[in-house]
């Protein structure tokens, strides 16, 4: 195989060249590429292979193939499945004479078929773009700068990293919950996170895992200090006010209740003497 270097082409196969289609005249020069250029007599190639390397249509290929048969320099052997044994008749081509059988059997040729390719007048670029018999329309302007534009690059996620304290099992928690709310993974949004986290650690003392999981309780979009705070039970306040009032009306009670000891005296004097007689001013006379 000779994957580099020259491949001999005879100069009378040049010499027919005004005599072929150019299409024609590009598949054999790929058959002498594939067959001589490698050294072989002959040489199996699928119709596939010639429309991806002579970059033509499949019709356009069959059509050419036929017309190199018709005009003798082509043979073709036999088929296997997909591919066709072809080789070169250099005997036809040795006693191919431009001058006096050239012209005969390419008129021959061409008459029995229209092998003639037609392009536009105004675009001479794409009338070399040879088996391509198709017209080409011109795009809109407009639609050749939009794809001309650049993409946009969309943004890629960021990846915050697991504090040390925090637990793996909670973060993926808490991972899966900002998946579910569709929250956004930039790193701006995560840095406010961690100062949120790091601000309600320092007011309550809890740890990263205690505050995580409160928040995955309450399905949180996103974390806030203060609402954690204020989630928080409140200690409650003692009444100093109330409970001083409470006891001097407590101990009032008490000294109303309590009787002075002279009333008690003089309780126990009128149930031993009787009640004694109002003092009028005058004497009384004791016995």
């Amino acid at each position: 195989m000779k994957e580099t270097g020259y491949t001999r082409v005879d100069n009378k196969i040049f010499d027919a060249q005004p005599f072929l289609s150019p299409v024609a005249f590009s598949v054999l020069m790929r058959m002498i590429r594939m067959i001589d250029g490698y050294g072989n007599d002959d040489k199996g190639l699928s119709n596939t292979f010639l429309q991806s390397n002579c970059n033509m249509s499949k019709n356009t290929v069959s059509k050419a193939v036929k017309e190199l048969i018709e005009f003798g320099f082509l043979d073709q052997k036999r088929q296997q499945r997909t591919t066709t044994i072809y080789s070169l008749n250099y005997d036809n081509i040795a006693d191919f004479d431009a001058k006096t059988l050239g012209q005969n059997l390419a008129s021959q040729n061409l008459a029995s078929q229209d092998m003639t390719i037609r392009f536009p007048k105004s675009d001479h670029q794409l009338g070399q773009n040879l088996g391509r018999n198709k017209e080409k329309k011109e795009k809109p302007l407009k639609k050749n700068i939009l794809k001309s534009k650049p993409k946009k690059s969309t943004p890629k996620s960021y990846s915050p990293e697991k504090p040390e304290s925090v637990s793996d099992q909670i973060w993926n928690d808490l991972l899966i919950l900002r998946k579910e709310k569709k929250t956004s993974n930039t790193q701006t949004a995560w840095t406010t996170i961690f100062n949120g986290l790091e601000k309600a650690q320092q007011a309550t003392g809890h740890s990263l895992d205690q505050i995580i999981t409160f928040w995955i309780g309450k399905a949180w979009k996103g974390f806030n200090a203060d609402w954690y705070l204020n989630a928080q039970p409140k200690p409650q306040q003692t009444n100093y006010q109330g409970n001083n009032n409470a006891q001097h009306q407590s101990a009032n009670k008490q000294g109303q209740q309590q009787p002075n000891h002279f009333d008690q005296l003089r309780a126990e004097a009128a149930a031993k003497y009787g009640n004694p007689q109002p003092n009028t001013g005058e004497l009384r006379t004791v016995n």
